[in-house]
């Protein structure tokens, strides 16, 4: 029995209804289904005006057809996951289901390859934590999280990577550029000494004259309409660094979050660490880390494989929370075998200042990105310690600044960070190292192709 048959002849469906001048009318779902219907390849209609399809409301509001198979199919995987213990599909409901994996096209909105059930989670110990890194976004001073994970390295590790003892590590912006860089092997120590050594390169700091200053004024002036920065020297120093790995070659799982601006989605580079995972394994981590630092204003967009590709800080500057999910959603864990260590990169406090409150033209909350960012950092921070209990989320954090640093103020964050870094891991080292460093993660083994469903 097919999931159509399956489908009409359940007792369970209730009458049809339609809405409109002629008034509600009663109809079985099976009388429904045997109404010719249009066929419509693809996946569910979204945006309608509703947004639950009701099991026997086979005729919507939105006059968006649907195959009544793959209708018929979605309203039984609906039904399972409201069961405890809900089971996956089987082959046999799955026949009518679009093979979104099999047409899945470079420059497709990623969600046509979002699995239509919940995804299954792999085993995982009972006895064993689950370890999370989780880096900020912030440009240049990523400094200040690069240099407490060298330190940590340094005293703990005897300059061992740190990437060895976690789980999972997630990464945006220059986080992700971090992340990137120990799962190809690097160590902080390498990543730090990176960014002490090369940023200027990236961001180019006037000299401290008459003559630099009234360069750094016209480049401020100018990026009111063009991109501040040439991605040439950041690509070129992360080649150097990356050395031409893949996703797919990582030693520890990544998630590395990403704005989608072609198809407006959020878009997640992730190691092959689940079945469920097919796109990017072969994506040069050359690529994931420039789409995760292209930072609007600083770097133009990232054109990859018929995306445009904007930094993740957009929508996750702070990726507690993306990994936290993710831990939860790929493995059998229970809350509170989950520890977290999350870096910032200095969440200074956004005040609303008197203008903004008189006037509040666009020109006086010119800046407001810096407050999403703050609060987005705040908010998922949060809810990551109500969801796990606070004593698992371990959060440091630059102390806060009365003038804040800029993103690309290469000076100010080897003058001010790097010094911060090291006070951190003499104030928090020893408690950081008795609860993620006691032992090695076990080693991460991708998915093989092979088994990808």
């Amino acid at each position: 029995m097919d999931a159509y048959e399956r489908l009409r002849d359940r007792p369970r469906c209730r009458p049809a209804r339609r809405r409109g001048d002629a008034g509600e009318r009663d109809a079985s779902a099976a009388h429904l289904l045997e109404r010719p219907q249009p066929r419509l390849a693809g996946a569910m209609p979204v945006g309608s005006s509703r947004d639950v399809l009701d099991p026997g409301d086979v005729d919507r509001d939105d006059d968006h057809p649907m195959d009544v198979r793959v209708a018929a199919v979605f309203r039984i995987l609906a039904d399972l996951r409201r069961v405890p213990g809900a089971r996956p599909a089987s082959a046999e409901e799955t026949q009518g289901m679009p093979e979104t994996a099999r047409d899945f096209r470079p420059g497709d909105p990623r969600s046509k390859g979002a699995i239509p059930q919940r995804r299954i989670p792999q085993d995982w110990p009972k006895d064993r934590r689950f370890r999370i890194l989780s880096l900020d976004g912030g440009g240049i001073k990523g400094l200040f999280p690069a240099t407490v994970l060298a330190e940590l390295e340094r005293r703990y590790l005897g300059g061992a990577s740190i990437a060895g003892y976690f789980d999972l590590v997630a990464g945006t912006s220059t986080g992700g550029i971090i992340a990137l860089g120990l799962g190809a092997g690097l160590t902080a120590a390498d990543m730090a000494d990176l960014y002490l050594t090369r940023g200027p390169e990236v961001f180019p700091q006037p000299s401290d004259t008459a003559w630099g200053r009234a360069l750094s004024w016209w480049r401020g002036a100018r990026n009111y309409v063009l991109y501040n920065y040439d991605r040439g020297p950041l690509e070129a120093l992360l080649a150097g660094a990356l050395d031409g790995k893949l996703l797919g070659d990582s030693t520890v799982r990544l998630c590395i979050p990403a704005f989608e601006g072609k198809n407006s989605e959020v878009f997640v580079f992730k190691t092959p660490h689940h079945r469920d995972y097919k796109f990017d394994r072969l994506e040069p981590m050359v690529k994931a880390a420039l789409a995760t630092a292209a930072a609007p204003t600083f770097f133009r967009p990232l054109a990859h494989n018929g995306y445009k590709l904007v930094d993740g800080g957009v929508w996750a500057n702070n990726p507690v929370m993306l990994a936290v999910i993710e831990a939860m959603i790929c493995f059998d864990l229970d809350h509170d075998q989950i520890d977290v260590l999350t870096l910032g990169c200095g969440d200074d406090p956004y005040v609303v200042s008197p203008l903004q409150s008189a006037l509040g033209g666009k020109l006086a909350w010119y800046d407001l990105i810096f407050a999403a960012m703050r609060l987005q950092s705040l908010a998922a921070t949060n809810q990551a310690r109500l969801l796990l209990g606070p004593p698992a989320i371990r959060r440091i954090d630059p102390p806060a600044n009365p003038k804040p640093i800029m993103l690309d103020d290469f000076r100010r964050s080897r003058d001010e960070l790097v010094p911060a870094a090291r006070k951190a891991v003499d104030e928090h080292g020893d408690r950081i190292a008795a609860e993620f460093l006691a032992a090695p993660a076990v080693p991460f083994v991708p998915v093989p192709p092979d088994l990808v469903t």
